[in-house]
This record gives structure tokens, sequence and C-alpha cells, in this order.
């Protein structure tokens, strides 16, 4: 786990023993004693000990992408969407783009801290109803991705990716995206006479620079 325990872990054992003593002749007897054993964890909230249990959901490591069905069987978010959460451990400091794509819903994405209380949420990623979220982690230890749906009662197939680099954004890989566009620059210098297959290829990528400019100002400002 990266970062300091935040928990105080208490172990205890057990043992059961059965004794029998001989005080004098004829006069003896025996009995059972029974310890035991406990293990448990908490965590110090406010110089106050409050009990913990290891939450039963899986783990999403940072690089990784995993594919998941959202629908029955997976928990009500507070709004009564279904969600799939998932584990995940992280330094203070990373700097993470979090994607939810899927062709079966509107995707819809939310980073928990370890109390589950809202660290950052995003719904489309540009024109498309995928989800994305840029953050830079606060602290080092436990938060919940959440899978979730915008609309209740919908869902199916989804992918879920979490990454480090910041140079693919939302999904896009920006430098590929400027290498692109600089081998459509030379084509501008008579923009009239463009094949319309190059035209659109062009207008795609700019389209798509600007949405990633645009996402980071956003979210700049609402730093």
């Amino acid at each position: 786990i990266p970062g300091d325990f935040p928990y105080v872990v208490y172990s205890k054992f057990s043992a059961q023993m059965h004794m029998r003593a001989e005080v004098a002749p004829g006069l003896e007897g025996g009995f059972d004693m029974t310890v035991l054993a406990e293990r448990y964890v908490e965590r110090e909230v406010d110089g106050q000990l409050l009990e913990w249990v290891a939450p039963d959901y899986p783990l999403i490591v940072i690089g990784e992408t995993v594919t998941g069905w959202l629908g029955e069987g997976s928990e009500a978010f507070g709004d009564g969407t279904y969600a799939d959460y998932y584990i995940m451990y992280g330094d203070r400091g990373d700097d993470l783009a979090i994607t939810l794509t899927s062709d079966d819903f509107d995707a819809y994405l939310v980073l928990l801290d370890s109390n589950r209380e809202i660290v950052a949420w995003g719904d489309d990623m540009g024109d498309s109803a995928d989800a994305f979220v840029r953050v830079e982690l606060p602290y080092s230890g436990l938060y919940y991705v959440v899978a979730n749906a915008y609309y209740p009662e919908t869902g199916g197939h989804y992918t879920l990716t979490v990454q480090r680099e910041a140079a693919s954004v939302g999904g896009v890989d920006v430098m590929q995206l400027i290498s692109a566009a600089s081998a459509l620059l030379p084509s501008l210098e008579d923009v009239r006479s463009m094949p319309d297959e190059e035209l659109a290829e062009l207008e795609y990528v700019l389209d798509q620079l600007l949405q990633i400019i645009w996402d980071e100002r956003t979210r700049r400002l609402w730093q």
C-alpha cells in the first residue's frame, strides 16, 4: 500500500486448555479454560478509533484497463443508478486520467476518497457519451473508482481505464494528434484544393485538439 498505513491493527490469540490438579489424596478436580482470538483493524480519525472492514471490491491498478457489466448485480448509487466500485491505491500528487467507455449506456465516473467523499467526477468526453476524469490525487492511500451510468435502469458492457501518462488525455494520444496535424499543415497553403478526405481528417484532428484544450481550461477553472 503506497504511503503511510492509515490503520491501527490489533491481533489477539486463542487457546483452549484443560487442567487437572490434585491438591491432596482424594481431593482433586479439573477445569477448562478457553481464550478467544480476535484480530481487527481500526482507523484513526481525529484521535478516535473507528472500526474498519476491508471492502469486498475488485482492485484496479494504475496503468490497467478492465472490462465489466453494469446492471442487475451491480450496486445502487445514491440516485438509484447502477454502479460498480473498484479499489485503487495511489500516491499523493499522482496525475491520473480515468476513462469509462461504453457503447451501451451514457457513462458517468466518480472518484471517492477512503471516506467515500467525492474527490472528482466526470461526465461526457467531447461529443461522446463516454466519461473522463483528470485528477491529481490529494493523498497517498486508498480510493474508490466508481463506474456509473448517468440514467437509472441503464447499463451494459463497459471499459474502465486508469492511467498515469499525462500525454494521453481522455483516451486520446495528444502527441499523435499533433503529429497528424503537422503532416497536414503543408496542404493548408491551398485549402481550397485539399481533397475531401484530407479536409475531413484535418477537421477531426483539430476538433480533438481544441476539445482537449477546452477540457483542460475547464478543469483548471474549477480547481
